[in-house]
């Protein structure tokens, strides 16, 4: 009985190291600037872009995302004000729609999603 509780401690304090480094190496290999590419690329006129606010989170799986705001601006030129954003560590991207209406579904989405993602920030980054 001794040996198998042995064995116990030693399966979880693997998976614990195993989950550790599959975090580390999540962290490592995260592009802030990739990140900001893919979220410039969905953007009609990503010249002039301003980012603040940027954070890394991680949930989930170790999954790493960028969170923060921009400034981007609208088909017309016009700069929309800051906004929130996320890129996560696949590329994907989500801006905020500040749809204000209420019962707005775009909005309730985004909302949660944001939440969940960028709720466990790690680092700050420029």
């Amino acid at each position: 009985m001794l040996i198998s509780h042995l064995q116990r401690a030693l399966l979880v304090a693997a998976v614990l190291v195993s989950t550790t480094v599959a975090a580390q190496s999540a962290r490592e290999s995260f592009s802030v600037a990739e990140s900001k590419v893919a979220i410039l690329d969905t953007l009609p006129h990503p010249k002039g872009t301003k980012f603040r606010q940027l954070f890394l989170s991680e949930h989930g799986d170790s999954k790493v995302t960028l969170c923060g705001e921009i400034n981007a601006k609208d088909r017309s030129g016009t700069y929309l004000g800051f906004r929130r954003f996320m890129v996560d560590d696949l590329g994907e991207s989500m801006r905020d729609p500040m749809d204000t209406a209420a019962g707005s579904w775009q909005q309730s989405i985004f909302d949660r999603v944001y939440k969940r993602a960028c709720s466990d920030r790690f680092r700050d980054v420029k």
